[in-house]
């Protein structure tokens, strides 16, 4: 630091890490989220802006089996554990999603109850996009809707694919 200058505020570092946060998980949404693998950055910037966070903890149910979905979710930070319930009562544990990994999709396409449960595994960021954000979404634009769908059904058809294969 050069004589004269002041040391940064705490809340300007916060400020500026809120800022390159923001940053990065703009540009993994062109790079990491298959959901808008056809995206242009323009587009994934506007994708990033109609989400909202939330924060979960360590344990905090974030989609119950059974319950309405609540929109598409994209992992920010941290992971989550996806489940099902047993025929005997307790819980199975499907996959563990990453870092910009998504669940949730279906509940925009179809208003259903969710499949699985997600529990954060530790404290978890997740940025969602409510259906009615989604729909408004494509009705403004039907050309980036076909492109989020194309690559959703893309998605779908793979997760598909591997649980045929893991039974």
């Amino acid at each position: 630091m050069s004589p004269g200058e002041k040391e940064p505020s705490a809340l300007q570092h916060k400020a500026r890490n809120e800022a390159t946060v923001r940053f990065e998980t703009i540009q993994a949404f062109e790079e990491q989220v298959t959901l808008f693998k056809y995206l242009s950055p323009v587009e994934c910037h506007v994708m990033y802006k109609l989400t909202d966070k939330v924060h979960y903890e360590d344990g905090e149910a974030i989609l119950v089996e059974g319950e309405p979905g609540t929109g598409l979710h994209i992992i920010e930070s941290g992971e989550v554990i996806v489940s099902k319930k047993s025929r005997e009562g307790g819980s199975v544990k499907l996959a563990v999603i990453g870092q910009y990994g998504h669940f949730g999709e279906m509940s925009i396409l179809n208003n259903q109850p969710a499949s699985t449960s997600i529990i954060a595994s530790g404290p978890v960021d997740v940025l969602v996009m409510t259906r009615t954000q989604f729909t408004n979404l494509i009705q403004r634009s039907e050309a980036l809707g076909v492109r989020i769908l194309r690559a959703l059904c893309e998605e779908l058809s793979n997760r598909l694919r591997e649980a045929r294969r893991s039974t």
